[in-house]
């Protein structure tokens, strides 16, 4: 298939040329009234075919159009070449046998012959069945001379509408960018090819003594750094811990019968774990520091090198780039883009019979019985899928890749008209007129042109995107070959300050800094959670108390005795009237009894607290306002408060508690708790 361009192009020469005032026109004729004949025949034009048919010409006057077009209407029309694809004066001639008698070779006779007379008398355009042209409307079949005159009126629909809607003038600058783009990359090219010297001494400024002073900073940190790190290093290899087996230990000591010696031990080697992993922290905390203080210092460095390799490379290929290399965007321009998709997406619409509003008018045709009749109706619902995604993609444009995007959108439009088609032709099955309709509208020379313009334009986006891709990659070429040349020249101006052993002592030692950044983070975070273990377990040990009575003497598990007045003791309970005696309870109302508690009241009794409202009662305490309630023991004072009796003197707290459930448990509240049961073991507590 032949360009747009030449798509467009038509025998406008019919309209163009009826202005020529006579028959025989030869080349002085053409050379007087030139500017004439330019402003008529330049519009038809077809220089991409001309090029391509003429390749004689194009060695001479190259592909450039208005070049081209200079060289027909200097010779080319008078030899007898041809203005476009459509027109063929041979042919034309040979089909009006008169009129080659009367012209001969005069060409030029023949173009303002047909717009003059030979349109108007209906003379062949060709020797009928002798059509051989592959262009617009005229492929692969043979036409009659009627036929081909109604298609050139299609031709001409179709020159004026890619005029109005700039597609002509779009493609023509897609083309004229694709020129200058690929010319601006030779230039480059050729450049390079004569070895340029590059001298830009004096354009970039190093501060020297700034970076030797840095370098030497940064190398005296390193050694104060390394120390740290090998201090703490050596100090982790030879203090060595396992903290289940501190664990352990403290286990074992708070175990009846565990000895004195199991418990120093214990309490030992727990502040030893402690102490050791609080040095550790210590020693990992001050490495740390050293260590962001010397990655400062080389980061001011890598800064100072890469500003200075950045100057000295923009400054090297700036000769070039800025001189040579193509300054235009290598994609195409996707604005342009979004508005020639516009412009393809009204070709559509224009070109397609059907549309939601003829779809409903015919309906009326369908059998609202049938399935058809159901499918149809829902076709607003599956155009609106259509018209919201080609929406969508066409705003994605910006933040998706132009060749993504444009693909979404154009599938889009097909999918929106083919939709549309396709529910068109079932309503054609039921109705006559719609089908008529669509063929009246089909076979209108308007129809044809927007249908052949629609299809070409899309071919040429297609080759437009295209284009922008392979632009980029010619500029990516190009680039690189800019820049391998320019590799010598920069490695040159960057040497003068900055010595190869210098960049590498301050990269290796950087990357190493990384390194090590990293497993010291983590060393610190297991030391953190190592610590709390260890001060957990160094409370626990600390809270260890030996008891010569083998009894486990851990305040904290149940059923240890500590005495209230010393907690530092091992756990005996003294008598709080006699401190010397050895911890028995004696009924402080004869002292003489040892370690049993008597009823007051009688004193015979052994041990047994009985109600002294009603003796009788052995070992129950009940109400005594209320002596009908069952073994507990209420707040006189505030009844509501149940099983509680609270000292009078100080409400607040509880003065006496008995209870009997198997146990007896008798609780005295007053500077002092002290609490007996059945088992024989006694408890004192402070009562605060």
């Amino acid at each position: 298939m032949k360009g747009l361009k030449r798509g467009m192009l038509t025998l406008a020469t019919v309209t163009g040329i009826a202005m020529l005032t006579s028959v025989q026109v030869d080349a002085a004729d053409i050379n007087e009234n030139k500017e004439n004949y330019e402003r008529l025949l330049r519009p038809i034009f077809d220089g991409e075919w001309y090029a391509s048919n003429y390749p004689d010409v194009v060695k001479v006057y190259g592909t450039d159009d208005d070049a081209l077009f200079d060289h027909f209407m200097t010779f080319g029309i008078t030899e007898g070449r041809d203005i476009n694809a459509v027109f063929d004066v041979e042919k034309y001639k040979e089909a009006n046998p008169d009129l080659a008698e009367q012209f001969g070779d005069d060409y030029a006779a023949y173009y303002e012959h047909y717009v003059t007379y030979g349109k108007a008398e209906q003379r062949p355009l060709q020797i009928e069945g002798n059509n051989s042209s592959d262009d617009y409307m005229l492929l692969n079949e043979q036409k009659s001379n009627d036929s081909l005159d109604d298609e050139l009126e299609a031709y001409m629909e179709y020159q004026r509408l890619a005029r109005e809607k700039g597609i002509e003038k779009f493609i023509d600058n897609q083309k004229k960018k694709n020129v200058e783009f690929y010319d601006e990359c030779n230039k480059v090219r050729d450049y390079l090819k004569t070895q340029p010297d590059i001298d830009i001494s004096g354009e970039v400024h190093f501060d020297q003594k700034t970076f030797d002073s840095y370098l030497a900073e940064y190398k005296a940190k390193i050694v104060d750094f390394d120390n740290a790190y090998n201090a703490y290093k050596e100090y982790a290899e030879t203090n060595l811990y396992d903290l289940n087996d501190v664990k352990n230990q403290i286990g074992a000591a708070k175990q009846d019968g565990a000895s004195k010696e199991q418990i120093e031990h214990a309490k030992q080697a727990a502040e030893n774990t402690y102490n050791s992993i609080v040095i550790k922290r210590d020693m990992l905390n001050k490495s740390i520091n050293k260590m962001d203080a010397t990655s400062y210092s080389g980061s001011k460095l890598s800064s100072m090198m890469y500003d200075n390799h950045k100057n000295i490379t923009d400054a090297v290929q700036g000769s070039i780039y800025w001189t040579y290399l193509p300054e235009f965007d290598e994609y195409a321009n996707k604005t342009e883009i979004l508005n020639e998709l516009d412009v393809l997406l009204s070709l559509y619409d224009e070109s397609s019979f059907w549309d939601l509003e003829k779809m409903h008018t015919y309906l009326q045709d369908v059998d609202p019985e049938s399935k058809d009749f159901k499918y149809i109706d829902d076709l607003s619902e599956s155009l609106a899928h259509w018209g919201s995604g080609y929406s969508r993609a066409r705003n994605d444009m910006f933040e998706e890749g132009l060749r993504i995007s444009y693909d979404n959108a154009k599938g889009y439009i097909t999918g929106l008209y083919d939709t549309y088609n396709e529910y068109g032709a079932i309503i054609e099955k039921y109705s006559d007129r719609a089908k008529e309709d669509r063929m009246a509208f089909e076979s209108l020379s308007e129809t044809k042109a927007l249908v052949k313009l629609r299809d070409d334009f899309s071919t040429q986006l297609d080759e437009c995107v295209a284009d922008s891709y392979k632009r980029s990659e010619e500029k990516s070429k190009v680039v690189a070959e800019v820049n391998e040349y320019c590799g010598g020249f920069i490695e040159k101006y960057y040497r003068h300050n900055i010595s190869e052993e210098d960049e590498k002592f301050v990269s290796s030692h950087n990357a190493d800094l990384h390194t090590k950044k990293k497993e010291l983070e983590q060393l610190l975070s297991k030391n953190s959670s190592e610590l709390d273990m260890a001060t957990f377990l160094k409370n626990e040990a600390d809270s260890l108390v030996y008891s010569e009575s083998g009894e486990n003497t851990d305040p904290e598990t149940p059923g240890e005795v500590v005495n209230p007045e010393d907690p530092g003791t091992s756990g005996e309970v003294v008598n709080p009237e006699d401190p010397g005696t050895s911890g028995e309870v004696v009924n402080p109302e004869d002292p003489g009894t040892p370690g049993e508690v008597v009823n007051p009241e009688d004193p015979g009794t052994p041990g047994e607290v009985v109600n002294p409202e009603d003796p009788g009662t052995s070992g129950e305490v009940v109400n005594p306002e209320n002596p009908g309630t069952s073994g507990e023991v209420v707040n006189p004072e505030n009844p509501g408060t149940s099983g509680e009796v609270v000292n009078p003197e100080k409400p607040g707290k509880p003065s006496v508690t008995i209870s009997v459930n198997g146990n007896i448990t008798i609780t005295v509240v007053d500077e002092h708790t002290i609490s007996i049961d059945f088992d024989g073991h006694i408890e004192a507590k402070c009562a605060g």
